[in-house]
């Protein structure tokens, strides 16, 4: 499955309604935060603006993916091991391979 390619962006076309568009101002989709009375304004437009920030941290997921992945094959398997934060880089690799395959709908 294909995304749009970004980046987006989102505006406010009413109180608590968003559109977010294309860089060609294309409308991609509309989101009521109205809907939900028991978010604050303030996190609704958080949530807003991760969703239009989508197609910028799959890309970075996807480079991280391959980064982490090439540096731990090729220069230093013992990479995979390494744990900071208590987690090990081959655990971030499966969060990522994981989260870009639901963002693509391989999943």
């Amino acid at each position: 499955m294909s995304h749009t390619s970004g980046p987006w962006k989102h505006e406010e076309i009413g109180e608590g309604r968003y559109i977010i568009s294309d860089s060609s101002s294309r409308g991609l989709m509309c989101i009521d935060t109205d809907l939900f009375d028991e978010i604050p304004p303030e996190v609704s437009e958080a949530n807003v603006g991760l969703a239009a920030s989508a197609p910028q941290l799959l890309a970075a997921c996807i480079a991280a993916e391959s980064v982490l992945d090439f540096a731990s094959s090729v220069y230093d398997p013992g990479l995979r091991d390494v744990s900071v934060g208590g987690e090990s880089v081959a655990d971030v690799l499966d969060k990522l391979r994981a989260v870009i395959a639901q963002a693509k709908g391989d999943v």
